[in-house]
């Protein structure tokens, strides 16, 4: 059993790598990039969302996107009958790129 404590700041890619999630940026038409964790949604005072970080560049959407989830609770595959909850602490965007 892995214990989070809330207060304790942990690297973007530490998380990832213990929870089996996979980051995506995505290249728009306009140029602007966007950033998110596969199949998750975002839990804030009772109520959902899809979110997802923005930028002109794919370390300004994946930093955003750090911000964003911050301390919230993150669901992953909120559609699947067995979602998993988990508490997202304060993330540090530190990361190691690696293909896909």
């Amino acid at each position: 059993m892995i214990i989070e404590r809330e207060g304790i700041a942990v690297t973007l890619q530490a998380f990832a790598k213990r929870h089996g999630l996979s980051m995506y940026v995505t290249r728009h038409c306009d140029g602007r990039y966007t950033a998110a964790f596969a199949g998750t949604t975002t839990c804030r005072s009772g109520s959902f969302f899809y979110d997802k970080g923005e930028g002109t560049s794919e370390v300004e959407a994946i930093q955003d996107y750090v911000r964003k989830i911050s301390l919230t609770r993150l669901i992953i595959d909120p559609s699947e009958t067995y979602s998993r909850e988990i508490s997202v602490p304060t993330l540090i965007p530190e990361w190691q790129e690696t293909e896909a």
